[in-house]
């Protein structure tokens, strides 16, 4: 329920994103109201409070905008850490500045902690159709899939503090393809 909660928020900063000529956003889902209960941990109820503060921003105002690329045809990050204020609604495109000779694409994903590997193998098996992402639990963010000299971009409230790993789930770049967002 609050993954969608955190969706439909993510939506409405997407649309903003699509309104200002964005290459690509996240799949959205049918928004459903957050519950809570005693049994949930702190740091689910942070997550609502961040979701619930970023409801009630100005529609599509992003607060932080990040570009990333890959190094060159090879295949690593050219940033290997980025920093996020958390809350904020961070706008991240992806450059893929691959030759077009490599054909390499890439796409971003953003996992939450400890789910890097098992997000990338879902992706393999979601396939092309599906960017090879798989939406879920453990996906916070992610662009589309983008071919060498292309961007895809991505509007997403940062989650709450603490050290995220994000990847490209292109099939085999994700081993090495890895760096750490860092929400303060």
């Amino acid at each position: 329920m609050l993954r969608r909660r955190i969706l439909f928020i993510a939506t409405a900063s997407i649309s903003a994103c699509i309104a200002i000529g964005a290459t690509s956003c996240t799949k959205s889902e049918t928004p459903q109201a957050p519950t809570t209960s005693p049994a949930q941990p702190a740091a689910q109820t942070s997550v609502a409070q961040t979701a619930a503060a970023a409801q009630h921003a100005a529609p599509g105002k992003v607060e932080q905008e990040i570009t990333i690329s890959p190094d060159g045809d090879n295949l690593y990050w050219a940033t290997k850490k980025l920093e996020v204020k958390a809350g904020s609604t961070v706008k991240l495109t992806l450059k893929n500045t691959a030759s077009t000779t490599a054909g390499m694409p890439h796409n971003w994903v953003l996992t939450k902690p400890g789910t890097d590997q098992q997000v990338a193998t879902d992706g393999m098996q979601a396939g092309e159709d599906h960017n090879w992402v798989a939406e879920g639990p453990n996906v916070i963010a992610h662009t589309a899939l983008a071919k060498p000299g292309t961007e895809a971009s991505v509007t997403f409230v940062a989650p709450p503090a603490g050290e995220y790993t994000y990847i490209c789930t292109y099939p085999g770049h994700a081993t090495t393809m890895n760096g750490k967002l860092i929400s303060k």
